[in-house]
């Protein structure tokens, strides 16, 4: 079954929140690529014996998560954006 959003095409995807940019946006590519590792990570925690290193990976996979959910998302009109919220975490994380 095919499935038709009657947006159109054009080159261009949609964003979280409403906004449209080109496909071979940079923001498109690291969703895409980070969604990738997600996929990469969830193979190894399938095929990992040690409990607490498949925590730690699904723990990897969270944040990969909502990375990947901030890069899809439309920036905010004041400016702000998400990465400011996520990076004291990932800092902490190092």
């Amino acid at each position: 079954m095919k499935i038709y959003t009657r947006t159109g095409d054009a080159g261009e995807t949609a964003l979280f929140g409403g906004g449209r940019v080109s496909k071979d946006h940079h923001r498109v590519a690291a969703y895409g690529m980070i969604d990738e590792l997600n996929a990469t990570v969830g193979v190894a925690v399938g095929q990992v014996a040690d409990a607490g290193i498949a925590s730690q990976l699904r723990m990897v996979q969270h944040d990969l998560f909502a990375l990947g959910a901030i890069l899809a998302t439309l920036p905010r009109e004041d400016g702000t954006g998400s990465v400011a919220r996520i990076a004291p975490k990932a800092k902490r994380s190092c």
